[in-house]
């Protein structure tokens, strides 16, 4: 509710700046006005249609991109060597290891898969331990790749905003002959500049960005589960050719 509030009045402010008068005479390659509009139509926009906590992970997560920092690259590599430790403590039979795992793993998909393994799940059951895991991950990144989606394709569509807004100024600046025509026409040129330079350098590479991490992610739950499947019944052979011999 609070943030979608907060959108509303960011729009509110996008239209009373694209309307309000300047007296610029000169056009620069950086126009206040024309930021505005774009970044706050955008932001406004983000915050009506997705959640708070949605649109604070999306700030965060291109301001890690900007540092070089990739929380999520480091989830999916702890994850790999997690699958590779239980993995091997299961072949060589160090069941300790494996049902320690079930508690102390940092990825939620080797808990779930060492408890699989432990309780020996089979079939249906544990095919659904495995699709639960697959909708919480979609769940929990789908909104931000839609977010993403919004960035790149509303962008330009607020550079637009400005350009119709600063034309209109244009206009009447010269019906008026007044000394305003600088800053109308930088807002007209230079806010369909940064909208599309905004979408395409930042809505569309993160989007694409933040889809490959989760069809990697994804990729490697599927793959968690067959391994849980083959260790399982490999497993039950082994016991089941104890047996025969017996």
């Amino acid at each position: 509710m609070l943030s979608s509030m907060a959108g509303f009045v960011l729009l509110l402010v996008v239209v009373f700046v694209s309307v309000l008068e300047r007296g610029q005479t000169e056009i620069r390659y950086f126009d206040w006005h024309a930021a505005i509009v774009v970044l706050g139509g955008v932001s406004g926009s983000l915050l009506m249609a997705l959640k708070g906590s949605t649109f604070k992970q999306m700030v965060l997560d291109w301001l890690r991109a900007i540092l070089g920092r990739d929380l999520m690259r480091e989830k999916i590599e702890v994850l790999k060597e997690d699958i590779a430790k239980m993995t091997s403590a299961w072949k060589e039979n160090r069941r300790s290891e494996v049902l320690s795992l079930v508690e102390s793993s940092r990825a939620e998909e080797v808990r779930v898969a060492a408890d699989a393994l432990i309780q020996h799940l089979q079939g249906q059951r544990l095919a659904e331990r495995f699709e639960s895991l697959r909708v919480k991950t979609s769940n929990d990144m789908l909104p931000q790749i839609e977010g993403w989606d919004m960035v790149a394709r509303l962008s330009p569509s607020f550079g637009i905003v400005g350009t119709v807004a600063g034309m209109v100024q244009l206009f009447r600046n010269m019906a008026t002959q007044s000394g305003g025509l600088g800053g109308a026409m930088a807002m007209a040129l230079l806010a369909t500049l940064y909208g599309i330079l905004f979408g395409t350098a930042v809505g569309g590479p993160m989007s694409t960005r933040l889809n490959q991490q989760l069809n990697e992610h994804l990729s490697l739950i599927d793959l968690l589960e067959r391994q849980v499947a083959a260790l399982i019944e490999e497993d039950r052979s082994r016991k089941r050719g104890s047996e025969a011999q017996a």
